[in-house]
């Protein structure tokens, strides 16, 4: 499967003077569906003025610029990591924007069997919310315009940003239940902060096994907020096929360009954000790591207090957090807790086990949970005063574990 635009009837167009004309170019590009929709990408372009006549033809540029700017990206199907320019990346999405990726053609966020979409057609109709799409749309534009005033500045757009590819290793039961290393003391910030304002931590994203999840289509929670504000995690849907039970994608250097208000189907775009993150060798101190839930929507909750199921979250959570290079503050919060239909306890009690072992600290912003706010301080010092260590900890999870009231039995085990 081809991670390189096809830009065939594109170079055979000029580009486009009115939203008419961009609509029968993006049509015609063969890498949208033929009965695609289109109505919210006219009110997105309705609401920014200046983008048919200064935006577009610089989006427009970029995108046939793919020749000499992309290099040649295989995919990453394994543990491997790829190295791309805020300029590569600019080239990857202005081919996203006009669809030129012929044999990606997206269907409900996939663009294959393995791979995620990476076309923008379905961000442009109207199978969502609605104002999502354009709220996402608008970050989107957003992105572009900036990009185009740092050109026309003579920025050469040379900062890397890495997408790392990670397999766990060491990750069976036994590795687990063997582990001496202590319980770090975990910090439980405030109700209502969100992690993402943790920018110089290393970050967590809640993501779908679709890295990007619904990005560019009718998502609009943690992740898919994040991969359009910050536009250049997107090109990871390029080359990263879905991941297994045993991987995590790390993305260090993405720049934030957007803000927003609301959540799910309350989500605004909220105008120009100002990435103030400090510079490091070349790339911007940013490190995300996407790391996939046990998705539970389908039924049987009661699922994740199996000895499998444990063992399976443990896993996913040392591939994205054991990262040596990372910053050693990490910020986590309800993994899987929302529509994947995970239990905010057992969660962050198995978050705390991999930060533990990976020598992180973990930052647990609960947002609205109150009772991880309220009763996690308390059980983790108790639990550390203890001398608890993370195998500890693990046996009794792998072989006790009862469903529910994680907290409960943890202190009725190890604190009475």
């Amino acid at each position: 499967m081809t991670t390189t635009p096809n830009l065939t009837k594109l170079s055979q167009r000029s580009c486009p003077e009115s939203f008419f004309d961009l609509t029968e170019t993006i049509a015609a590009s063969a890498g949208c569906g033929p009965d695609r929709s289109f109505e919210r990408l006219d009110e997105a372009v309705e609401r920014t003025p200046g983008f048919l006549h200064e935006t577009l033809p610089f989006i427009w540029k970029e995108a046939l610029g793919a020749p000499r700017i992309l290099p040649d990206l295989p995919l990453l199907a394994s543990a491997s990591a790829a190295r791309l320019t805020q300029r590569q990346c600019l080239c990857v999405l202005s081919n996203a924007f006009f669809c030129t990726f012929t044999e990606r053609p997206s269907y409900n966020c996939l663009g294959g069997p393995d791979l995620p979409s990476i076309n923008f057609d379905e961000l442009y109709g109207g199978n969502g919310w609605g104002s999502v799409e354009v709220a996402k749309l608008r970050m989107l534009f957003r992105y572009f315009e900036e990009m185009r005033e740092r050109r026309a500045g003579g920025d050469d757009l040379a900062r890397g940003i890495t997408f790392t590819r990670r397999e766990a290793t060491n990750s069976s039961a036994v590795d687990w239940e063997q582990c001496d290393k202590p319980l770090l003391k975990p910090v439980v910030h405030a109700l209502g902060q969100s992690l993402d304002e943790a920018k110089n931590m290393f970050r967590v994203d809640f993501a779908n096994r679709i890295v990007g999840g619904a990005a560019i289509a009718y998502g609009c929670v943690q992740e898919e907020i994040m991969f359009c504000e910050c536009p250049e995690m997107i090109v990871s849907r390029l080359f990263c096929p879905i991941m297994t039970a045993n991987e995590a994608i790390v993305i260090v250097g993405a720049e934030q360009f957007s803000q927003h208000t609301g959540y799910a189907g309350s989500l605004r775009y909220e105008g120009r954000y100002r990435d103030r993150s400090s510079i490091d060798n070349g790339a911007l101190c940013s490190h995300v790591v996407a790391i996939d839930a046990l998705d539970l929507r389908s039924g049987g909750k009661e699922r994740q207090y199996t000895d499998s199921m444990i063992l399976r979250e443990l896993t996913k959570a040392w591939a994205g957090f054991d990262v040596p290079d990372a910053p050693t503050d990490l910020a986590t919060g309800n993994w899987g807790c929302g529509v994947f239909g995970g239990d905010a306890e057992l969660k962050s009690i198995l978050q705390w086990l991999a930060c533990s072992r990976a020598n992180k600290s973990m930052n647990y912003f609960p947002f609205d949970n109150k009772e991880v706010f309220q009763q996690l301080p308390g059980l983790a010092e108790g639990l550390i005063a203890r001398g608890t260590t993370v195998g500890t900890l693990a046996r009794f999870l792998l072989r006790e574990l009862e469903p529910g009231g994680a907290y409960g039995q943890l202190a009725g085990e190890f604190l009475r």
